[in-house]
């Protein structure tokens, strides 16, 4: 005899909740993600006296390159029809999330401490404001304009 519930009723939750170990994974990328930007964000200020700024910014930007073309390259093999598509999912998070390291070790944090290096002490909240305003201008302009 065969069972009147709808479709949805014979799902179990764990059908619904984790179809596949990526989906799991995305959905908690954002709280990983903010949590290496903080991370990195320190190791950046513990080593930009250290290790200088043209080293920091040399590698971050190196690095960012090397992650963004090895996620270019994970998501294009994700895309053929034979790819083990849980494993390349997974493998471009941790691409991702070494991208956000790299960043906020060079071009994330850097930009903002030469700013206040630059000015003489007088104009220099004045100096810094209007680079805060002018970056959250640019923002906002790509937001709108680019679709996420």
């Amino acid at each position: 005899m065969r069972s009147e519930l709808p479709p949805a009723a014979h799902a179990t939750p764990a059908r619904t909740l984790c179809r596949r170990p990526c989906d799991v994974a995305l959905g908690s990328l954002p709280p990983a993600r903010s949590f290496v930007n903080v991370l990195a964000t320190g190791l950046a200020v513990y080593l930009i006296d250290r290790a200088g700024r043209k080293p920091l910014l040399l590698v971050g930007s190196i690095g960012m390159l090397a992650t963004a073309s090895a996620l270019t390259g994970t998501l294009i093999a994700k895309s053929q029809p034979n790819a083990d598509a849980s494993s390349l999912g997974i493998l471009s998070i941790v691409f991702v999330l070494l991208f956000v390291t790299f960043f906020e070790v060079g071009l994330g944090a850097i930009p903002w401490l030469i700013g206040g290096e630059m000015l003489d002490e007088a104009p220099r909240a004045t100096g810094m404001a209007v680079a805060a305003a002018v970056n959250w201008l640019c923002t906002t302009i790509i937001g709108l304009f680019f679709s996420p």
